[in-house]
């Protein structure tokens, strides 16, 4: 539930409970405490949810940035960095983000990295970002199409930085190569955990994003005309 509940996770969800925030953060105070192992529901280091799961609670560009990463294998790395530039877009914009923002500063070792660093940091620009998420996808895709679908539990969690990276609408209509990779990788056929329609409808909110988006005040507006909430895991 706590990774299900993850802020900016969920498009036409206008609140989030804070379960990841609240309760599974503090590993170090259980009875047998987790390291970083790589939580099951998502497939993300335990280590990287926690800075999702402070979206909109004191979590910073900064620490999605200074996240040190964790073993794993090649393509794990691409699913985990796309979904760490993906943090750092929903910082930046807020798309996803219906609830305020508070003042507060993200606890432990990332937060304290920051603090201890007194180089200037350098974020790079959204059509850098966006351009990198798109290259890890690709990748992800190539290796899926071309193994048959093995690996497809990796590929199947690319709906979060797909739509992050898909939000930025004037970026992704000015440059038709990073859209077709986003309509590559949600179109592609064969899903063996029946997830087709996740992506399809996906694909298609996306699509009426890129079109009418100036009319628009987020995505939210087109999961509640449906009438449905659109999980990104």
């Amino acid at each position: 539930m706590g990774v299900m509940d993850l802020p900016t996770f969920t498009v036409g969800r206008s609140t989030s409970l804070g379960f990841w925030r609240q309760h599974c953060c503090n590993r170090a105070s259980l009875q047998h405490p987790l390291g970083d192992e790589v939580e099951v529901v998502s497939g993300l280091p335990r280590s990287l949810l926690d800075i999702m799961s402070c979206i909109g609670h004191g979590a910073t560009e900064e620490d999605f940035w200074n996240w040190p990463g964790s073993p794993g294998s090649l393509t794990q790395h691409q699913l985990w960095e796309a979904y760490r530039l993906a943090g750092m877009l929903a910082i930046r914009y807020g798309h996803l983000l219906l609830v305020p923002q508070s003042s507060g500063t993200l606890t432990g070792s990332t937060a304290q990295a920051n603090e201890a660093s007194s180089r200037p940091l350098i974020l790079p620009s959204t059509t850098v970002i966006i351009s990198r998420i798109v290259s890890h996808l690709d990748a992800l895709r190539r290796a899926f199409t071309e193994t048959e679908g093995v690996g497809s539990l990796v590929f199947n969690a690319i709906k979060y930085p797909a739509f992050i990276a898909g939000l930025q609408a004037d970026i992704i209509n000015a440059q038709p190569e990073l859209k077709d990779v986003l309509r590559c990788c949600l179109s592609i056929h064969y899903h063996p955990h029946g997830f087709e329609r996740d992506f399809e409808l996906l694909l298609e909110v996306l699509e009426e994003w890129w079109s009418h988006h100036h009319d628009m005040t987020n995505a939210h507006e087109l999961a509640f005309a449906r009438g449905m909430e659109i999980g990104l895991l």
